[in-house]
């Protein structure tokens, strides 16, 4: 997915239907030590091979395992989410699996196939996927799985149980029992701190909620526009949907606006329409350029994989971006603190707790974490 415009709008907390607009929470910067440490946690191998039906096992160097001796490409992987252990979920959208990666780097391949294609719930690799994307993890430890192919959404338990989304409030109910959810152009999803879901969607752009029980509501649709930071009259409009994320008061960031009108309910939270960049600031004084993955801890800061500038950013609840890693415009591949450490451009991005965030950096062929130089006392929980 991508962002062409560098900016980040939020929608304020839902309730059914409607957007309630929400006082924007002021609060400290953030409660880490700045800047981050970063170092390569996952590294891909230029082959691997499978391990079918078992699990694939795979040591913190590299993805490895064995199918009757024959090499095959490495995955692709599209994105990653953790959950609150710090265990590390990653799809691969060529590879059609879903893998996991423990805190301390030991991986598996946790469902799906190699290279088979399909819509199949069961367990673990009994499941088939087609071109599975984002990942969002619940505060269950359950993961939602886009599966673009299909335009369907899956669900993982932690013991790696796969199913489909169905809908309930369809009329129709077989003895396979409700279809499946279904969701044109699916391109993103989200979960809140409560177990809502989110979707985005591309035909046509608009923004979705499942709640707990299964229903559906439209809670942004192409067309719909958001405030500009600090003007009572201009106004920006979503062109095409990039990465979604909640915070834990349940407000939405959307990656990827440009021009025109508002309802008041909804902010335009930092960047600008339009305008690329690199610059750090407060809301609409700050710059991006095409940021592709957006994750949000527990403390409501925001980090971005700002893949046009080849670096990590973060925003705090006050609106304050600060960049993390990488020095904007120069793409590498090395470790090290702040802008000391290079990312060649990042797509995807995890947040943890303390601070910790895993970053996808494709063009590098690896993951790396990055932890904060100190994590201050007396922090915040939710």
């Amino acid at each position: 997915m991508h962002c062409f415009n560098g900016t980040l709008l939020r929608l304020t907390a839902l309730i059914g239907a409607l957007c309630a607009g929400l006082p924007l929470r002021i609060v400290a910067q953030t409660h880490y030590e700045l800047p981050y440490s970063f170092s390569t946690f996952l590294s891909e191998p230029e082959q691997m091979s499978f391990l079918t039906p078992a699990p694939a096992t795979v040591s913190k160097h590299g993805l490895m395992g064995s199918f009757y001796e024959i090499n095959l490409a490495p995955p692709t992987l599209l994105a990653v989410a953790a959950d609150k252990s710090g265990d590390l979920y990653a799809s691969s959208g060529n590879d059609t699996r879903i893998w996991k990666i423990s805190s301390v780097g030991a991986v598996t391949a946790f469902a799906g196939m190699p290279r088979k294609r399909g819509s199949i719930d069961g367990f673990g690799a009994a499941a088939l996927f087609d071109n599975p994307g984002s990942l969002a993890v619940d505060q269950a430890g359950n993961i939602y799985v886009a599966n673009l192919a299909n335009n369907t959404v899956r669900k993982l338990t932690p013991e790696g149980n796969v199913t489909t989304l169905t809908n309930a409030a369809s009329e129709i109910n077989t003895e396979a029992g409700h279809p499946p959810m279904v969701f044109p152009g699916l391109c993103g999803i989200a979960t809140d701190f409560t177990g809502n879901i989110y979707v985005a969607t591309s035909h046509p752009d608009s923004l979705q909620k499942i709640s707990t029980t299964g229903s559906i509501t439209t809670i942004w649709k192409n067309g719909e526009s958001f405030k500009a930071p600090g003007t009572t009259g201009n106004e920006t409009r979503i062109v095409q949907l990039g990465g979604i994320a909640a915070d834990p008061d349940s407000n939405i960031y959307i990656l990827d606006p440009e021009n025109n009108s508002s309802d008041g309910s909804r902010s335009v939270f930092a960047g600008l329409a339009g305008a690329s960049g690199s610059s750090d600031g407060i809301g609409g004084a700050a710059r991006f350029n095409h940021p592709e993955g957006i994750a949000v801890d527990r403390l409501g800061n925001i980090y971005l994989a700002d893949c046009g500038n080849h670096a990590i950013r973060m925003i705090s609840p006050s609106q304050v971006v600060t960049t993390l890693g990488g020095m904007p415009g120069e793409p590498g591949d090395a470790d090290g603190i702040g802008n000391a450490a290079r990312f060649s451009a990042p797509i995807g991005i995890a947040g943890c707790e303390n601070g910790v965030i895993y970053v996808l950096d494709p063009g590098n062929k690896k993951i790396v974490k990055g932890v904060p130089i100190r994590v201050r006392p007396n922090s915040p929980k939710r």
